[in-house]
């Protein structure tokens, strides 16, 4: 009765799959067919003992599982649909290929005893751990030459927490959604081996090889030595590995823990030894200490455990022994619990910004997890992360052999599911995968750092299926049949190896990948490495100061003015980040005898994209690095007064001077720079007899220097025998003498720039901050620059110097949104498209100085975060930037 129901069963799968090739389902007609065709075998080969004795139908059942599944990995890009069918089929091909004297689902069934070691494990061993470490380690500082991922985030954490020792110690604080451990690690290796970014990323090489030999001990404890090692070196030489292996990020700790964990549960369920439960849970508490994936990680173990303790009872789990492993999660992730208690808005404030569906119900969540899955399940042979400074952007995340087995194995896992192994593989997989798929990122779909901890789950089921196949060929008796397998997996291991190590290396020596991680600040990083003893003044972006040697001494300074602060005594090195094209003409201008460098660091192809995604800065396509050498006797011209009779530079304490205006008054100019963090500035006349003017004020001995920024000023005074310029004016902020703020040029050039909190030009309210500029169009979003979150408005006042122009079109360099005014009337807006605008601004006056304002929104987002000036003169073609001598503070 029971052969008739099979029979019954083939036949109307026979008839399904024809009806479903009528209809042109061919992906389903294949499915179907593949299981009828081995329903068909089974009951031929039931009956028919000589044959059955005759064929190794197991080995051939296994044979057609592999070439299936190839087949499907070559038709993932042309015919992705049949191809999974196809993998299906593949899938059952391997389930029925049972090798003898095991039982169909032994591979899933947690194993009572390890294996005992084989005599070629411990080289094998020290091979692995040696190759994984120099693949992880060797030229750290110079491979990636850039910044990778969100290493310009991590290194600002490390930074801002190795100087602030009142923060959290298990927490960065306020705009950080990852806990501290990682920083940590990352300040240690800084502080013993110097601090620059080869130094902090040991801390991803560290974790990076930890993964890679816990990995190799659970694959081993849940399976075989042989399976281990091919699996293990598959993982550590993939180019997904290798790369997050080799920069700073929260990622691995949190999949390396729960590795672990894992294999302290395993052997818990062997020893029962309390400690060990106890430790498999501080294990997985740990696991949260990482990136936002490590947050869900937790309840993967807790899914193994449950069934373990509820469907696989002959383990002798009992619910003391979850107790334990509980108290031991509290202990090591009590910490976090506790500050996510204590602030929780703080905690789970990113977690909620990258949350599409924060304000929705479950079947939104739902929804975006079926809309992302085609992105997701192509990342692995079609096309890997979407953000383009990580080096697997674009590629699929697998190598081929890696493609090939994973999805094998994770349709063997589906099929067992209802056994230890299965359910475990499938929920870390699918629990992985949860963060990113219902996530929004920056950087779109696939979002390969959330990503991150699936492959532990796919490199498990990968040797699932490997472990199966090994069952089936490698048997006693069969010497020929095992060595074949063997030689064949450790060729695929050799390729797949070869090409991992291969295309990450490959990949970082491309200009067009490089474009997308800082490589040009790699360089300028390089080149103060070379300066011995310049004075070093560094743009207080979070890139550089990871590229510089930590011997070497260097100013971070907030604003490019603020870099005016010049050592007059000897050769000073100026690193700008990043200001427009023409902020070269100031230090042409001003500065004869200084180099001026320009690293534009474009693409081979301008329009090289990652999936949609440009790898140039789009918020300032067109900013560049610049490095300015400038040596010290310009410096000291520099800083010389303007004579305002001459408009010349003067040397007061020179003999010219002296004889030309002595017992003369004389009134000479100046500026005075205040830097952002400075309160309380004065300037202030130290001769008898001579006063100062401030931004046109009257004379006086001293005046107070309102808000930070760039200020005019004029000191006027009799001319004796004896003068000297730090003699004629000082200045002082916080009670403190304030050196070397003081230089002259003739026209009061210049922006001043009020911060309102408000999001409406029309009512913009009192200013929060106000600052002069000297040099125009910097980025001042995120509260990077300026003293307030997004969003906000900035708006530049200040009178257009803009003399022999008869016509000319005034914009800002898109994606700004802004509006700029003219003497009231709006002549360009990207705010209101509707608001009615003169684009062109005649001049028929004869000083040319029109008033002019500027209304910038920094948002924080992809548009509304620069403000750079763009003018297009009368009869020509293209806009050109704007320079410094085009605006002035003052009339």
């Amino acid at each position: 009765m029971k052969d008739i129901l099979i029979w019954v069963i083939a036949g109307v799968l026979l008839v399904l799959s024809q009806a479903m090739i009528l209809a042109e389902k061919m992906p389903v007609a294949v499915l179907l067919l593949s299981l009828d065709v081995m329903i068909v075998l089974f009951m031929f080969l039931k009956s028919n003992r000589e044959i059955r004795d005759k064929f190794d139908f197991r080995s051939i059942a296994a044979i057609i599982s592999v070439l299936l599944a190839i087949t499907a990995t070559m038709l993932v890009r042309t015919a992705s649909v049949m191809s999974l069918y196809v993998y299906i089929a593949a899938a059952l091909f391997l389930l029925f290929s049972r090798p003898a004297g095991h039982r169909i689902f032994e591979e899933a069934e947690i194993k009572t005893e390890p294996a005992k070691m084989e005599k070629w494990e411990p080289v094998f061993f020290m091979v692995l751990l040696t190759l994984t470490f120099l693949s992880r380690v060797i030229a750290l500082g110079d491979i990636p030459a850039g910044v990778e991922g969100g290493e310009i985030v991590w290194m600002g954490d490390a930074m801002r927490l190795a100087n602030d020792k009142a923060r959290y110690f298990w927490h960065l604080g306020s705009g950080a959604e990852w806990p501290s451990m990682t920083t940590y690690q990352s300040i240690i290796f800084g502080k013993i081996f110097g601090w620059n970014l080869g130094n902090l990323r040991l801390e991803g090489a560290f974790w990076g090889i930890a993964m890679v030999i816990t990995l190799y001990f659970l694959i081993r404890r849940m399976f075989s030595p042989l399976t281990a090692a091919f699996a293990a070196v598959i993982f550590s030489f993939s180019e997904s590995q290798i790369m997050i292996s080799r920069y700073i990020n929260p990622i691995h700790i949190m999949y390396t823990c729960i590795i672990v964990a894992t294999w302290l549960f395993i052997e818990a369920l062997r020893n029962k030894k309390w400690y060990m439960f106890a430790l498999s849970g501080l294990f997985t508490g740990l696991s949260i200490h990482g990136y936002l994936p490590g947050r869900i990680l937790p309840a993967i173990l807790a899914m193994l455990c449950i069934y373990v303790w509820l469907f696989d009872r002959k383990h002798g789990l009992k619910f003391k022994h979850l107790m334990i492993m509980f108290a031991g999660v509290l202990v090591s992730a009590g910490p976090i619990a506790f500050f996510a208690w204590k602030e929780p808005e703080l905690y789970w404030g990113y977690l909620r910004s990258v949350n599409p569906n924060a304000h929705t119900g479950a079947s939104a969540y739902i929804q975006t997890f079926f809309n992302n899955i085609k992105d997701y399940a192509g990342a692995f042979h079609i096309r890997g992360g979407a953000n383009p400074s990580l080096a697997v952007a674009c590629k699929p995340l697998l190598d081929p052999v890696a493609q090939v087995l994973f999805p094998l194995g994770l349709f063997l896992s589906v099929l067992m599911i209802f056994k230890p192994y299965g359910i475990f593989f499938v929920v870390f997989f699918i629990f992985t995968l949860l963060p990113a798929m219902l996530g929004q990122g920056n950087s779109g779909h696939p979002a390969m750092t959330r990503i991150m901890g699936v492959f532990p789950a796919v490199y498990l089921m990968i040797a699932f299926a490997y472990e199966r196949l090994k069952n089936v060929f490698v048997v006693p008796g069969k010497k020929f049949v095992s060595a074949v397998f063997i030689a064949v997996s450790l060729m695929a291991a050799v390729f797949a190896s070869y090409n991992g190590f291969a295309d990450y290396f490959e990949m970082q020596s491309k200009r067009d990948y490089k474009i997308g991680t800082a490589h040009s600040d790699y360089i300028v990083g390089k080149e103060v490495d070379k300066t011995k003893n310049a004075n070093v003044i560094i743009s207080a972006h979070l890139r550089y100061w990871g590229f510089v040697n930590s011997d070497r001494v260097f100013r971070r300074v907030l604003w490019p003015d603020e870099m005016l602060i010049l050592d007059p005594d000897r050769e000073n090195l100026l690193i700008i980040d990043p200001i427009y094209k023409g902020t070269s003409k100031f230090f042409s201008d001003n500065f004869p005898n200084a180099s001026i460098k320009q690293l534009d660091f474009k693409p081979d192809t301008p329009e090289y994209a990652c999936g949609g995604t440009l790898i140039y800065d789009i918020h300032a396509p067109d900013t560049s690095n610049f490095t300015v050498r400038i040596p010290a006797e310009d410096v000291k011209r520099f800083q010389q007064f303007v004579d305002s009779s001459t408009g010349e530079k003067v040397d007061v304490a020179s003999e010219e001077f002296i004889a030309k205006y002595a017992g003369k008054s004389v009134t000479l100019l100046g500026a005075v720079i205040i830097t952002e963090r400075e309160k309380n500035a004065v300037i202030k006349s130290g001769k008898k007899g001579w006063q100062v003017s401030l931004s046109s004020a009257g004379f006086k001995e001293s005046a107070e220097i309102p808000y930070p920024g760039v200020h005019y000023f004029k000191i006027k005074g009799n001319v004796d025998k004896s003068m000297n310029q730090d003699e004629l004016v000082s200045v002082m902020a916080d009670g403190v003498m304030a050196s070397n703020r003081i230089f002259g040029i003739k026209e009061k050039y210049g922006l001043r720039m009020d911060f309102y909190k408000s999001e409406d030009p029309d009512k913009l309210g009192r200013p929060v901050f106000s600052k002069n500029i000297l040099l125009p169009a910097y980025r001042v979003y995120d509260g990077y620059a300026a003293p307030m979150g997004v969003p906000f408005f900035v708006v530049y006042s200040a009178f257009l110097n803009v003399q022999d122009k008869a016509s000319i079109s005034i914009s800002t360099l898109k994606p700004s949104e802004s509006k700029i005014t003219v003497n009231g009337r709006v002549i360009y807006s990207s705010l209101n498209s509707a608001e009615k605008m003169d684009n062109i601004l005649s001049f028929n006056n004869k000083d040319g100085i029109y008033g002019f304002k500027c209304y910038n929104l920094a948002a924080g987002g992809p548009t509304g975060r620069t403000a750079i000036f763009m003018k297009k003169e009368s009869g020509k073609l293209n806009f050109e930037y704007m320079n410094y001598d085009q605006f002035l503070i003052n009339k």
